[in-house]
Order: structure tokens, then C-alpha cells, then sequence
């Protein structure tokens, strides 16, 4: 063996023990309680919105939308608390897509205006912190609550028919997340991570014209879920 693997191996090993002492010692999570507030934010790439064509009531003779989203933002403001590698947290969050493509029953239609997507949402979550070496950690969690989606969108298509999505509708959200937690200070932690985020249903109205002038349908019809991922940064404040 030669020396300078020798000095590698040396330095290899003390590193190890710096890492493992830096964790066992510098960041234990056991004894930490109290109150923290955080704000995040970032890009999110969402699925095709689609409606289902029906009605509760069986109805399947309807519009069915096909809408393809652009990439989009996503902001999140949090309270919770802490104890020990735990933490539990209410949170709002807004998320918001423009739409690049409509389809109505396959067919492509021009949109008339501008055409968005967005949604509200009240969450609790849960969140577990693991301590990687001094002043890095990680974290992992989930939550669920309510999301209020909001629809604005108009098409029309080449045999001249319009149909209008623009309503408000409530449903079920559930949350993923994952990432990287970062100590500054001693109350102050950047984060960077990946949020997987579902609105499994949801029912809008959706207005269709035969012509210029007369509204044929009016219908409260169900939406596929809507799968949206988010690659966010954020600051999180211990009191």
C-alpha cells in the first residue's frame, strides 16, 4: 500500500468522525419545542385539467375539457409548532396556471381572452426532521385539507359552438413533501424542496352556446384529480 493511500484513508476517516460527531452532538432534535412560522414559494407543472362529461344525475351528453397548462407559481404561509423531530403546522397556499390549449370532445378550440387556473387551499400537515450533519438537515411530511379551484376559460370551436368554464368549486387536496433543511442562524432555516400536490374532485359549471346568442347547458360537472409538482425555497422562523 502506498503512503498516499495511507493519507487518504487517514483523512477519509476523520472526516466520517467529524460527520457522525457533528450529528450526534450538533443537531439533536430531542429536546427542541415552541412555536415557528414559514413562508415558501416556487415553480409548478401541472396535468391536463379534464372534466368528466357527466352530471351527478347520469347526464353524459355534455362538453367534456381537455385544458393543457403552462408551467406556473405556487406560494405557501405556514404556523406550527414543534416537538422534538416533529413538527405540526396549519398552512394557506395559492397556486396559479395559465392555459396554453383547449380541447372540447377532442376537438382543438380557440380561446377568446385570457384563459387561467388557479387554487386556494387550507392545510394541516405533518413534518419530520432528520438531522444529516451540523447544520444540514432533511425533512419529509404530508398533509391534506380543502382547495377552493377557480376556472376562467372560454372556447370556441371551428363548427362555432362556445362553451365557458369560469366558476369556483371546492374539493379534497392532499400533499407530499420533501427536501433540505439548512440552519442559518439559530432561529432562522432556508429550505429547498419538492412538493407533490392532488385535488382528487371537484365539480364546475360549465356553460355551453349553440349559437352567439342562447345558452343551451348549464351543468355542475366532476373534474379528473389534478396532479400538480412544485420545486419550491422557503424560510422557516423558530421563536
Amino acid at each position: 500500500m502506498r503512503l498516499s493511500d495511507c493519507r487518504l484513508g487517514i483523512v477519509g476517516m476523520l472526516a466520517l468522525g467529524y460527520c457522525t460527531a457533528s450529528w450526534g452532538a450538533g443537531r439533536s432534535l430531542d429536546d427542541r419545542y415552541g412555536w415557528y412560522i414559514a413562508g415558501s414559494g416556487g415553480w409548478t407543472n401541472a396535468s391536463d385539467l379534464k372534466t368528466d362529461g357527466e352530471t351527478s344525475d347520469g347526464d353524459t351528453e355534455l362538453p367534456e375539457f381537455d385544458l393543457t397548462l403552462d408551467p406556473g407559481y405556487a406560494a405557501q404561509l405556514s404556523v406550527g409548532t414543534m416537538f422534538g423531530p416533529w413538527r405540526a403546522e396549519v398552512e394557506v397556499g395559492y397556486r396559479r396556471n395559465d392555459i396554453s390549449d383547449v380541447q372540447v370532445n377532442g376537438q382543438t378550440a380557440t380561446t377568446s381572452g385570457s384563459g387561467d387556473i388557479s387554487a386556494l387551499t387550507f392545510a394541516v400537515n405533518g413534518i419530520y426532521d432528520i438531522p444529516i450533519v451540523d447544520r444540514l438537515g432533511a425533512y419529509i411530511g404530508g398533509g391534506g385539507g380543502i382547495g377552493i379551484l377557480d376556472g376562467n376559460v372560454r372556447a370556441e370551436t371551428s363548427d362555432g359552438a362556445r362553451y365557458q368554464l369560469d366558476d369556483s368549486a371546492a374539493g379534497v387536496v392532499l400533499q407530499f413533501m420533501a427536501g433540505l433543511d439548512l440552519k442559518v442562524s439559530d432561529q432562522l432555516h432556508l429550505t429547498a424542496g419538492y412538493r407533490m400536490w392532488v385535488l382528487l374532485s371537484a365539480d364546475v359549471s360549465v356553460n355551453t352556446n349553440g349559437d352567439s346568442n342562447t345558452v343551451l347547458i348549464q351543468s355542475d360537472q366532476g373534474i379528473d384529480p389534478l396532479l400538480m409538482h412544485t420545486l419550491e425555497i422557503g424560510l422557516r422562523y423558530e421563536f
